[in-house]
């Protein structure tokens, strides 16, 4: 009878290390790359940020700091890309239901609170800069955090993209909506430069050869 028992004790720790092991097994691994991304995003926007308190956009592009300021400043601009490629990778299998959009509602609160707290730092500081309708009108259109709009449209529609990115039956459909969208977004700012004077155009670039050459 002891045995029959023991051998009962023995099973039981058998299955419960087991399940103990497969627990394990499916914790998702942090992925460092993902954490990289983030780290360099965040720089990037202390970075570009930096250029209002420098004096950069009241000097005028004429030898090779400032030039290389130019260049490193398009470079600290894909901050907010990459936070949105992020969220594209994160969000990627999000579906149609309620808890995708009361997710969103961590956002809005953190929003609104960091917002007011800015209004009133803003109005000891500086004065009076933000009476109510201002205060209301700065949260309606976003002005005080103009990328929160645009996360909450992206995230309005994920779940839609999502359906319409897996909907396509091989990879050729989803290169092929890649290169539509690539020029889609990219046809206005290349018919406004053509659309500008030749002698402007001419000028901006004889400028930048010079300066990458000297």
């Amino acid at each position: 009878m002891q045995s029959v028992t023991d051998a009962n004790n023995n099973l039981n720790n058998i299955n419960i290390n087991t399940a103990g092991h497969e627990s394990n097994s499916t914790i998702k691994k942090r992925l460092p790359g993902l954490d990289l991304v983030r780290s360099t995003a965040a720089l990037f926007v202390v970075s570009v940020h930096f250029f209002f308190n420098c004096g950069y956009y009241s000097t005028p592009l004429n030898d090779r700091v400032t030039f290389m300021m130019t260049v490193m400043r398009w470079l600290f601009l894909c901050c907010v890309p990459l936070y949105m490629m992020l969220t594209g990778y994160f969000k990627c299998n999000k579906e149609l239901n309620r808890q995708h959009y009361l997710s969103l509602i961590p956002v809005f609160a953190a929003y609104f609170i960091i917002s007011t707290i800015k209004i009133f730092v803003g109005n000891y500081y500086y004065g009076k800069v933000y009476g109510i309708k201002e205060a209301l009108s700065s949260f309606g259109n976003y002005t005080i955090a103009w990328y929160v709009g645009f996360y909450f449209s992206l995230m309005a529609i994920a779940p839609f993209l999502n359906r319409l990115w897996h909907s396509l039956r091989n990879k050729k459909e989803q290169h092929i909506l890649l290169i539509s969208l690539a020029c889609i977004t990219t046809l206005y700012p290349v018919v406004s430069l053509f659309s500008a004077s030749n002698t402007d155009i001419c000028s901006t670039l004889f400028s930048i050869i010079s300066l990458a050459a000297t």
